[in-house]
């Protein structure tokens, strides 16, 4: 939606959808981190397991991203920043899969054993959640722009780009199944 608001010349109101549906999904951030850290960072073969579970979480986006092709749908008639944000918020706040999605997330942070998972850092990470996705939205809102009116080698890039992000997923998951299977 983001995509085509920003192709459309929505700016305002792709600004608005992206910064809901970062709150949206800050608060599932910080319920996925709190929990894990809480309850089942302490659990021997979680470490284990979560790394198991990476892998079809990162093959299935990674997948998808390969495959995938523009199609930019009939929107509506342009809404300001206000009507986006309440939106966006709605669209992630009634979406329990973000949940799921953000406890996968947390489980492949965990397995990568980078960080040390105390109840305290939940909130950091779910701010920090909130900042990356507001800036990568933002950043797409300006190159969206910008290929917009480049049309034909613009769109290729932005192709490329999301089959490249593709591609690393799936590398991602075979090196935590290498992980995993190698443990």
């Amino acid at each position: 939606m983001i995509v085509a608001r920003g192709l459309d010349g929505r700016l305002a109101s792709g600004m608005g959808l992206a910064i809901g549906a970062a709150f949206g999904e800050g608060i599932y951030a910080f319920l996925a981190f709190l929990g894990f850290s809480t309850l089942l960072s302490e659990i021997p073969w979680v470490l284990t397991a979560s790394k198991g579970i990476a892998v079809p979480m990162l093959c299935v986006p990674g997948i998808h991203f390969l495959r995938w092709s523009p199609s930019i749908p009939e929107m509506e008639a342009p809404g300001d920043i206000k009507k986006g944000f309440i939106l966006g918020f709605a669209i992630a706040i009634l979406n329990p899969t973000f949940l799921a999605t953000w406890s996968a997330a947390v489980a492949i942070l965990f397995s990568s054993e980078l960080i040390d998972f105390e109840p305290y850092l939940a909130f950091p990470f779910a701010a920090a959640s909130v900042f990356g996705i507001v800036t990568w939205f933002l950043i797409l809102l300006r190159l969206v722009r910008r290929i917009a009116s480049v049309k034909g080698a613009g769109m290729g890039w932005l192709v490329a780009t999301v089959k490249a992000m593709g591609l690393f997923l799936l590398l991602a998951a075979a090196w935590f199944a290498w992980q995993f299977f190698g443990s």
